[in-house]
């Protein structure tokens, strides 16, 4: 007893825990709108929720129906440089697709300290991974007979949105690493707390620059078919922490647009919801149905394998060791319900029942049975007596009269 009281305790302690970090947030990458600490952006998910002329809603669905939507702006918040040069075709092509509909688009950068160095590293990775596959092309030439044996995975086909949009992503690597900037936007006084030294060159004249930070341009924007897109090289300034110490709610208004459902992405950050059983159980609240079946199915188990009959091998023990058997059962419950002086009537009425309505014969051996009934004394009541009334008749049942 001590021991389970114990481990449920144990279980329920974790489940708090579990509790507490999922509430908290911080199980989820920064920028998340899952995450409630202020390196979230839960606060600002909630806030448009709580308006009455937007909806604002989680994806966690594959990028590729995004394009199925309209009047929507997608937020892709904390969105590494990595990614954004490395996305797969179909997913730039959705994204693509999903604005020239008239939607609005609004991509930030994450705040990475060592991204100059990643990308720097990755960069020469590639070179190296080049320098191998040329070598590896004249042995691959000699031995043609093996090209389905060494055929490499299938790998999709990844493009760089910048580079197909008309923007490259620099640094200014004269800035420290714990350095602040301030970004100005173009058209009004208010001034924006940057956390990254990240800029945009524009390589496409349709891109014009929103906020600059060194006159470099920090968010710049451009239409794409009937819609638009926005990108920003930092994120801090939709964080939680900037909701409560630095809100600027003339620039969260821009980005949003004129939109009235908000999108908020989580699919980059891993976050993706893949529809299966479960799922679709909880879609259409057939948890309950489940439940029942689950029951029911118990009890079909339980049925078949035990039986709600007792078995032969149940029957108490002195039913066949006191030479009682179903006959002397019988004796005995005739001898506690029928008086000894009408058990010679509650025969006849027994015999007539079975047998005295089925022919002319029986039924004129009944009366005449009867009739020696009402010729005996039926004031001996001995045993004797009894028994040899009950023999009379019984031979003049069996057609035996004068035996």
């Amino acid at each position: 007893m001590i021991l389970a009281s114990l481990a449920v305790l144990f279980v329920s302690g974790v489940i708090h825990l579990f509790d507490l970090r999922f509430r908290k947030g911080d199980v989820y990458p920064p920028y998340s709108s899952l995450r409630a600490d202020p390196l979230g952006t839960k606060v600002m998910y909630d806030a448009l929720d709580e308006l009455d002329h937007i909806k604002a809603v989680r994806n966690y669905l594959p990028i590729n129906r995004l394009d199925r939507l309209s009047g929507t702006t997608a937020l892709f918040l904390g969105i590494s440089e990595y990614t954004l040069m490395n996305m797969d075709e179909q997913s730039a092509e959705s994204l693509e697709g999903f604005v020239q509909k008239g939607n609005r688009l609004f991509i930030s950068l994450s705040h990475d300290k060592d991204i100059i160095s990643l990308i720097e590293e990755m960069a020469d990775m590639e070179e190296i991974k080049d320098e191998k596959d040329e070598e590896n092309t004249g042995e691959e030439e000699n031995d043609e007979g093996c090209d389905e044996i060494n055929k490499a995975p299938y790998e999709p086909k990844t493009v760089s949105l910048a580079q197909r949009w008309g923007v490259d992503i620099d640094h200014d690597t004269s800035s420290g690493d714990d350095d602040f900037f301030y970004a100005c936007p173009s058209e009004s006084s208010e001034i924006v707390t940057w956390n990254t030294s990240a800029f945009f060159t524009i390589t496409d004249n349709a891109w014009h620059s929103l906020y600059t930070c060194k006159d470099n341009p920090v968010i710049i924007e451009r239409p794409f078919g009937d819609g638009s897109i926005l990108i920003s090289t930092d994120t801090f300034f939709l964080s939680n922490e900037a909701m409560k110490d630095e809100r600027h709610s003339a620039l969260l208004t821009y980005i949003i647009g004129p939109n009235h459902k908000v999108i908020f992405e989580e699919t980059h950050f891993g976050i993706v919801k893949r529809l299966g059983i479960a799922s679709l159980i909880i879609k259409y609240d057939l948890i309950w149905f489940v439940f029942a079946m689950g029951v029911l199915a118990v009890l079909f188990i339980w049925k078949n394998s035990s039986s709600l009959v007792p078995g032969a091998f149940d029957m108490p023990e002195d039913a066949s060791s006191n030479g009682k058997d179903f006959t002397t059962g019988l004796i005995n419950l005739i001898q506690r319900n029928i008086p000894s002086k009408d058990i010679i009537d509650t025969c006849l009425d027994e015999w007539e029942k079975a047998f005295g309505r089925t022919n002319k014969d029986a039924l004129s051996r009944l009366k005449e049975a009867r009739s020696v009934v009402l010729r005996q004394d039926k004031t001996k009541k001995s045993e004797a007596e009894i028994v040899k009334r009950y023999k009379t008749i019984t031979r003049i049942l069996a057609g035996r009269p004068n035996e």
